[in-house]
C-alpha cells in the first residue's frame, strides 16, 4: 500500500512540474508576444517614414534647397539590360 501511494505521490509531483513550467512557458510567450506587437508598430511607424522621406515632393524640396532641379523626361536615360540565357 505505501509503495502505491509513493508512485502517487510522484506522479502528481510530475504533474505539478509539469504545470508549473508550461505556466512559466506561457508567461514567456505572452511577454515576447507583446514584443513582437510592439516591434510591428515600431517597423510600420518607420516604413512611413521611409516612404514619407522618399516622397517626391520631399525630394524636391531638398534639391530646390540645394540649388538643383528635378530632370526633365528629355533628360532621362532608360538603359536596356541584355537578358540571361
Amino acid at each position: 500500500m505505501i509503495a502505491w501511494t509513493v508512485v502517487f505521490f510522484a506522479a502528481i509531483a510530475a504533474i505539478i512540474a509539469r504545470e508549473r513550467n508550461g505556466l512559466a512557458l506561457s508567461a514567456r510567450i505572452a511577454t515576447l508576444d507583446d514584443s513582437i506587437r510592439a516591434l510591428d508598430g515600431t517597423r510600420s511607424a518607420l516604413e512611413a517614414s521611409v516612404a514619407h522621406l522618399k516622397s517626391r515632393d520631399l525630394l524636391s524640396a531638398e534639391l530646390k534647397v540645394r540649388g538643383l532641379r528635378s530632370a526633365t523626361d528629355s533628360e532621362v536615360t532608360r538603359l536596356r539590360l541584355p537578358s540571361h540565357p
